[in-house]
């Protein structure tokens, strides 16, 4: 039997909490984090989002437990649903309804080839570096060029024009 390295939590036996933890509070963050970036501006809500993706990895390095680490992935879940909820929308802003499809298609052909390719790479990086521990090297990586394109982009861009109020 092949020797498992890493936290408690990484561990196949235990891992899919955090994997659940992250799923479900992504699906429970989208809807406030498609709100809030229309209100505050989607430029800024996906920077904060992005960094409260650092954030978590950086706490998931070090979690000691398997409660801290799920109690972490449900914050890196609903952090990963800010930029996921408005990415699109800032995206269409490059061009407007003139090719809104040809823009959809796009972004939604390099999340799909993402998935498709994401997982396989990272088991690639998982077996050369010998440890689970390098994805948050990855991870912090991907993190820091989302930032910087996405603090890149020329003032305005992507920020709230209008305010938007709650229903009610």
């Amino acid at each position: 039997r092949p020797e498992v390295r890493g936290p408690v939590w990484a561990r196949p036996r235990v891992a899919w909490r955090v994997f659940i933890a992250v799923a479900v509070a992504a699906l429970i963050g989208s809807l406030p984090a498609g709100w809030l970036g229309a209100r505050f501006g989607r430029r800024r809500m996906s920077l904060l989002g992005i960094a409260g993706m650092g954030g978590a990895g950086v706490g998931l390095h070090v979690a000691p437990a398997l409660s801290a680490a799920v109690a972490l992935c449900a914050l890196f879940g609903v952090a990963w649903s800010c930029p996921v909820a408005n990415l699109m929308p800032m995206a269409l802003e490059l061009d407007g309804a003139a090719r809104a499809g040809a823009i959809a298609g796009a972004f939604l052909l390099v999340q799909s080839v993402a998935g498709i390719v994401g997982p396989a790479s990272v088991g690639v990086w998982f077996d050369a570096a010998g440890s689970k521990r390098a994805l948050f090297v990855l991870m912090a990586a991907f993190l820091a060029g989302a930032f910087v394109l996405l603090a890149s982009l020329r003032g305005g861009f992507g920020e709230a024009q209008t305010p938007v109020v709650a229903p009610g």
